[in-house]
This record gives structure tokens, C-alpha cells and sequence, in this order.
């Protein structure tokens, strides 16, 4: 069984909603995924440290990207800082997109001992061959 919960933004003026993205907490096969959907920066990362918070297990941490559409380096600091602080369990990344993979690369965040990224497998993609005939 599953379930999900959201972590709803703060108060902010209508119409500056846009500015947090959607963080979603959900649980199945009793493991807590963060989904992050929108963009990731300065703005946002109180909300997104208790949305890893609430979501954090012994375990460490798991993070759906595949929706997030930018991330600054203030987002990136969070990841970082969480990683520093884990005394056991690792932060699972999983299906970033290219800008983030990037950042991640450029930034050797993808080389800390405690982060593990899995990409998504492409097979979606593969479409059936036309027939030339």
C-alpha cells in the first residue's frame, strides 16, 4: 500500500506560489520517497530541509528528481549538507534531469562516498521500427 503526502508551501501571496515547487512525500513498500517537482533554490531550501526532514529514515534519504526542473547552488548546499551530516545511510538520487546531473558532475557531488545517483532506464524511449516498405 501506498500513500502520499504533501509539504505545503508557506504563506505567500497569491499569484507567488510558483515561486516553491511541489514537494511530495510518498511511501510505499515502507520507503519514504522525497519528489521534488518545479525549481530548487534559495527561495525554497528551508522548506525543502524539512521536507527531507520528515522523509529522512536511518536509511538516509531518497529524492525523485525527475520533475525538478532547475536547480541553483543553494539547493545544492542542502544536498551537501545533509550528506556531511548522515552518520550512516546514504542520499539516493533518482532520474535527474541533465542540468542537474551536470551540476552534480561539474561540482564532484556525484563523487561523495555517501550519494548514490540512479538514472531512470530509457527503454520508454525505444520506439517499435518503422517498416521501410
Amino acid at each position: 500500500m501506498s500513500r502520499r503526502t504533501q509539504i505545503p508551501p508557506p504563506n505567500v501571496p497569491t499569484g507567488d506560489d510558483d515561486l516553491f515547487p511541489d514537494l511530495w512525500i510518498e511511501f510505499s513498500s515502507g520507503e519514504a520517497t522525497l519528489k521534488l517537482v518545479g525549481e530548487l533554490d534559495m527561495s525554497n531550501t528551508d522548506r525543502f530541509r524539512e521536507a527531507i526532514h520528515a522523509a529522512l529514515s536511518p536509511e538516509g534519504v531518497v529524492m525523485d528528481l525527475s520533475e525538478l526542473r532547475f536547480m541553483d547552488s543553494a539547493g545544492l548546499q542542502v544536498i551537501l549538507g545533509l550528506t556531511d551530516k548522515l552518520e550512516s545511510g546514504s542520499v539516493v538520487i533518482r532520474n535527474p534531469i541533465p542540468a542537474v546531473r551536470k551540476l552534480f558532475r561539474i561540482t564532484g557531488v556525484d563523487r561523495m562516498p555517501n550519494l548514490v545517483i540512479e538514472e531512470r532506464a530509457d527503454s520508454d524511449l525505444d520506439l517499435p521500427e518503422e517498416d521501410a516498405g
